[in-house]
């Protein structure tokens, strides 16, 4: 597992160094791919770093889906390290530009991811709308697995609250 991911973000990392001059949106892709890497295994601040250098990218070139991609990754990194009100920004960021382009897998997602980080500061009434959009929106685009772990994240809600019937139904629902 590790050993797979050190591999390959030694890789990515050596041929990011060697291609300065390659292709922008090469380039962008291997530093945001380069990023979820260097997170995954616990290196937040080279993450932000090449996650910033891949936004840059992004924007240089008006992609937007790339630009919402990297405000997304940065938004997750900023979460792992409980910088919240951060998350919160770079995930709202994501949020409107996936909206803008009508991402709606992508407006899912940032939607969930909004609602995690409202959960974790106990911010429950903000984090059930965003829960329950996003749930819809899986629900219509039939991402069954997405579907579940909305359904999941609702019966936490309820159960943080003491809901107990609903925080029930809800997991057996996500089952």
């Amino acid at each position: 597992g590790r050993g797979h991911f050190a591999e390959g973000r030694a890789r990515l990392e050596a041929a990011l160094a060697r291609a300065a001059g390659a292709d922008p949106a090469v380039r962008a892709a291997a530093l945001d791919g380069a990023g979820v890497l260097a997170a995954s295994q616990g290196d937040g601040e080279r993450a932000v770093a090449l996650h910033e250098a891949a936004l840059a990218l992004y924007r240089d070139r008006g992609d937007q889906g790339g630009a919402a991609r990297a405000l997304a990754n940065l938004g997750i990194v900023a979460d792992m390290s409980g910088d919240y009100d951060r998350a919160t920004t770079f995930h709202e960021e994501a949020l409107a530009l996936r909206r803008e382009l009508g991402d709606e897998e992508g407006v899912a997602a940032s939607l969930h991811a909004l609602g995690m980080v409202a959960l974790y500061q106990g911010h429950f009434a903000q984090a059930a709308p965003r829960f329950e959009e996003s749930l819809a929106l899986y629900r219509r685009l039939g991402n069954m697995q997405h579907v579940g772990a909305g359904l999941e994240m609702l019966g936490v809600l309820a159960f943080l609250q003491e809901d107990y019937a609903t925080a029930t139904a809800r997991y057996g629902e996500s089952l």
